[in-house]
């Protein structure tokens, strides 16, 4: 079982069963545009749409920053503030609430938060046993207050428990340097 956290309009889902992935994603989208696009166009019966919701390190409700290229929308605030078009009041839940609510083992979980990857990670405590893969996209040079960047996220996630097995480039900046790079984590404990 796969949980897309920032399923966006399903980009990463669409990828999962172009190659041939026939179990269930469970989508997780913040966004009302978004969220309602996923409602109307993916959901089947192994692509399941959760609440609409963020996921961050408490169950609360947080501001959600909303930028003119939704994909960069986050709890967090562009560092470039002339991105932020609007804000909007989410409700977030943990990875350990989602997961206790799925109820699954040996789960793959893909994180793509913009900037918030190290509250969701840092935060798992009942769910470690059930994920067995996390793929983040980790930054290099980070574009959102109080980020992390890649190194900082590793060693957290290392802390955890998940070891890196796998580094793939992800997003460019416009002078063509890597600014984004996607990491594959498996969990040591299981």
């Amino acid at each position: 079982d796969v949980v897309d956290i920032g399923a966006n309009k399903g980009q990463y889902h669409n990828m999962l069963r172009n190659i041939g992935y026939k179990g269930n994603v469970f989508l997780i989208e913040p966004l009302d545009l978004e969220w309602n696009y996923l409602k109307k166009n993916i959901v089947t019966n192994n692509s399941i749409l959760l609440e609409k919701m963020a996921i961050g390190e408490t169950n609360e409700y947080k501001i959600l920053y909303n930028t003119q290229n939704s994909v960069s929308s986050s709890l967090k605030k562009r560092l470039n503030k002339d991105d932020i078009i609007s804000q909007t009041k989410v409700k977030v839940n943990t990875l350990d609430e989602v997961i206790k609510t799925i109820q699954k083992d040996n789960v793959f979980v893909k994180i793509d938060s913009q900037g918030y990857e190290y509250e969701i990670v840092s935060s798992i405590n009942e769910s470690l046993k059930n994920i067995k893969i996390i793929q983040a996209e980790l930054a290099i040079n980070v574009s959102y207050e109080n980020e992390k960047d890649f190194i900082e996220n590793i060693k957290m996630f290392e802390s955890k428990g998940f070891k890196p097995i796998f580094i793939f480039p992800g997003i460019t900046n416009k002078e063509g340097f890597l600014s984004e790079i996607e990491v594959i984590f498996i969990n040591s404990k299981i």
